[in-house]
This record gives C-alpha cells, structure tokens and sequence, in this order.
C-alpha cells in the first residue's frame, strides 16, 4: 500500500476516504439502533434516521473509488507541448518518464544549475524565483498552477 500512496496518491486518498465514510455510516446507524433501543428516539424518527443513512451508504455505494485520472498516454496526447508528436514518441516518453510528488516550496531547480530533463506540472502550483543577495530574499518571476 505505500508503494501505490507513493505512485498514486491521489487515488489512495479517494479510497481512503470511502472506506471512512462506509465506516463512518455504520457507526451511525447503531447509534440510531442504540437510541431507538433506548427509549430515546421512536420508531419514526428511528425509521427517518435509518433512511437517511441508507441513502447516504447507497450513494457511497456508488461513488467512484478513484477520482478521474488521465493516463500517461492520454495526459501527453492532450498536452500544448506534445500535441503535435507522433503516438510513438509519445509511447517512448510514456515509457522513459516518471512521476514525481514534491512537498510545498521544495527546490525542484537552482538557478546556476544544470538539469538533464523536463517537466510538465500535473497539478499544483510551480514558482520560478530569482534569490536575491545572501539575506535569503527572493523575487518571484512566474508561477504556473497545473
């Protein structure tokens, strides 16, 4: 599982949070069995309350367990930088790319470095500094959100 939290944390999550909500749900409609038990709730508003809870497990029910989440293939086909490459070399950059998840405000280039590859932004915001003097100062000159 942290394999696939690490490849696909998006997804994860998403299932993540079904399986709360399926959890959550249950423990509600024995508290509402508790209550009408108890002497505490009648049987209509047992009855109104069980409902209510049946709907909202039905639709978690039916819920998809992974968001919408491209391909890939599909994710570069569509691209402004790629659109005008064959399915072959969009097929070998499928191949030879990876996937990469950054913590907030993590260096993914230094100024006065040299890289050896490229990116495209999924999803987040990306911001191109220029670091100013030693006092730690920057001046922000783009930011892509994805």
């Amino acid at each position: 599982a942290d394999n696939y939290m690490h490849d696909y944390p998006a997804i994860m999550m998403s299932i993540k949070i079904k399986a709360a909500a399926r959890v959550m749900l249950a423990i509600e409609r024995h508290k509402i069995e508790h209550l009408h038990h108890s002497g505490i709730i009648d049987a209509r508003e047992a009855e109104i309350l069980q409902s209510a809870n049946n709907v909202s497990t039905t639709k978690v029910g039916y819920h998809p367990s992974s968001i919408a989440v491209l391909s890939k293939n599909d994710y570069l086909r569509g691209h402004t930088m790629t659109q005008t490459l064959s399915q072959k070399v969009i097929a070998a950059l499928v191949n030879g790319s990876k996937e990469h998840y950054y913590k907030p405000e993590a260096k993914l280039l230094v100024e006065g470095t040299s890289s050896d590859e490229w990116m495209i932004l999924v999803s987040g915001t990306v911001r191109c500094v220029h670091e100013c003097g030693d006092d730690g100062g920057e001046e922000e000159l783009l930011r892509l959100e994805g």
